[in-house]
């Protein structure tokens, strides 16, 4: 009986071992918090609010560089009783300093970020609509559709720091 209490834990500290391993091969090392300068281009409608876990918002951010204009994703996850990202920002008058850490894991294009499923009544699939919202003042721009985005994540502690550039 003792032999295969044994067995049992030796294989569960085998299967922590790996499993360890592999995260730390695989995941996104920790990078440094980067200062973002630039302007909210859109807002891409994420799931109704939950108290239950984690919500999330999704932003489309241009920034300028040296090589011209960037897009990148930023994403905030938060819960319910933390702050979030205030809809203020949607406007492409105003310029904003951003304290984001660049996480490829949540890396995707526009399409695949945007896309909604829609129902009918009856739960019938009718197609798909896009859940963007552009910032207020916005003008067409070169956004690329179906190309993966950098994405940088704001901590809920770095929420507070996001400010207008004067």
């Amino acid at each position: 009986m003792q032999r295969a209490h044994v067995r049992v834990a030796l294989i569960f500290g085998i299967i922590l071992t790996l499993s360890a391993m592999a995260g730390a091969c695989c995941d996104d090392f920790i990078e440094e918090p980067q200062v973002l300068h630039g302007r909210f281009v859109a807002s891409i409608d994420e799931p109704p609010l939950t108290s239950f876990g984690l919500n999330y918002q999704s932003f489309i951010f241009e920034t300028m560089s040296p090589h011209g204009r960037q897009f990148v994703r930023i994403m905030h996850a938060f819960a319910l009783f933390e702050p979030q990202i205030p809809s203020c920002v949607l406007d492409y008058k105003r310029s904003f300093e951003v304290v984001a850490t660049h996480r490829n894991a949540c890396s995707q294009s526009v399409s695949n970020m945007s896309k909604r499923y829609v129902f009918d009544d009856e739960g019938r699939f009718v197609g798909f609509k896009s859940a963007i919202e552009y910032s207020k003042g916005v003008s067409t721009l070169p956004i690329p559709r179906d190309e993966a985005l950098q994405c940088y994540v704001v901590s809920t502690e770095d929420v507070s720091l996001i400010q207008p550039l004067q």
